[in-house]
């Protein structure tokens, strides 16, 4: 599934129009993570969002957010399956 965007673009218009602050932009991109990741494995949301908080991919996310969000989406779904298949999880 190919996702053609990446999150630098979408901030970047987000700042142009007024801005929005980190928390917000960090809040958005690891929900459009948890909604891709759902979609690419035929998840439910909770289900998904339940996994990422066990898996620590929520704080993943956010701690590599600087980096992750200049990357497409398809990218960011790839590097979080990684690393949960580095941890051991099952998916």
């Amino acid at each position: 599934m190919k996702i053609g965007y990446n999150f630098y673009e979408i901030n970047t218009h987000y700042e142009e129009a007024g801005g929005v602050d980190s928390l917000e932009k960090k809040a958005e991109f690891v929900s459009s993570c948890i909604e891709a990741y759902k979609v690419r494995h035929a998840m439910k949301g909770a289900d998904a969002a339940n996994m990422f908080e066990k898996e620590g991919v929520l704080d993943y996310l956010i701690d590599g957010y600087d980096v992750l969000h200049t990357q497409s989406l398809e990218y960011v779904i790839d590097e979080i399956e990684l690393y949960i298949k580095k941890r051991g999880a099952v998916r």
